[in-house]
């Protein structure tokens, strides 16, 4: 499955809500914030509302079965895991083969 042509727009997160210190008036800041690897993990889990655990461990799922994730590393967010190069992107295309075959199952193709 070929997916890097499907380009979709930036997510846009405030810093704020990214965990980010605040920024001192004056301050030039991008309105733009792309966060990658364990810091794009934490972002996803944080903005989620759902427990944070049961959101990793399916985003291990996602990953692992894109190949984004190696089967046998966790998404701790102390720096363990392979993911700290993973991309907004990589992202995408991870939950739209999650989302593929989501849809399969419930119609029943196979």
């Amino acid at each position: 499955m070929e997916v890097s042509g499907n380009k979709a727009a930036p997510i846009n997160v405030s810093l704020k809500d990214a965990g980010s210190k605040e920024i001192p008036e004056g301050a030039s800041v991008s309105h733009h914030f792309e966060p990658r690897g364990h810091e794009l993990i934490d972002t996803v889990v944080r903005l989620s509302g759902l427990e944070e655990n049961s959101v990793r461990r399916e985003l291990e799922s996602i990953l692992s079965a894109s190949g984004h994730l190696d089967e046998t590393s966790a998404l701790d967010s102390d720096g363990s895991s392979d993911v700290r190069d993973l991309t907004i992107e990589d992202l995408r295309a991870s939950m739209l083969r999650y989302l593929e075959e989501m849809n399969r199952t419930m119609t029943g193709e196979e």
